[in-house]
């Protein structure tokens, strides 16, 4: 697996300035111990039921055989949550379950914090560029395949987008190939 690419935009004044950030593979479930693709039965939604247990649901409802991009931002979001993992990463657990048959590693943790990093920063390193702040933000627009379905609160909860963008975040689609056909039509 090559990775995940965070390509980011920022228009501002009519100036479009532009990124590409090496996510690397965590978001596309390589190098997660029982990471996966989007697949039937990858976990791929996450949240804490009233008793404080996580609930997982699956691609298909199908039987969980491990989790994808999308299922580990919601996993750690709750992990963090509910101080399974603390606000560095750590954890006493040597196995983080998300459901019976699925678990997460602390080295999991680690790449994923890798990967939120690297967009993070292309995200700052975007607004810094523009001399605005994120109070000049009007709109995040999440796109492709893994933005498609990327829950905002929880990419804001473990930090890979701002916390206050995450009540801006619209899901677009497939941008790309919409892009496309614009500039062909």
């Amino acid at each position: 697996y090559a990775g995940t690419n965070g390509e980011i935009a920022l228009w501002h004044d009519g100036v479009l300035f532009v990124c590409s950030t090496a996510a690397g593979p965590a978001f596309e479930g390589a190098g997660i111990h029982m990471g996966c693709g989007s697949v039937s039965g990858a976990v791929d939604g996450v949240s804490i039921q009233e008793n404080g247990s996580l609930d997982a649901h699956t691609i298909g409802n199908a039987p969980a055989v491990g989790i994808c991009g999308s299922g580990l931002i919601d996993a750690l979001a709750c992990l963090l949550r509910l101080g399974r993992v603390d606000e560095t990463g750590a954890t006493r657990e040597d196995r983080l379950y998300i459901t019976d048959e699925v678990y997460l590693l602390p080295r999991d943790i680690r790449a994923a914090q890798l990967a939120k990093a690297a967009i993070a920063a292309g995200i700052r390193t975007l607004l810094q560029t523009a001399g605005i702040g994120l109070s000049k933000v009007k709109a995040l627009y999440l796109a492709g395949g893994f933005g498609s379905r990327m829950n905002a609160g929880s990419a804001a909860a473990i930090g890979l987008i701002p916390f206050d963008l995450a009540g801006f975040a619209r899901v677009i689609g497939n941008a790309a190939l919409t892009g496309a056909g614009m500039l062909l039509l």
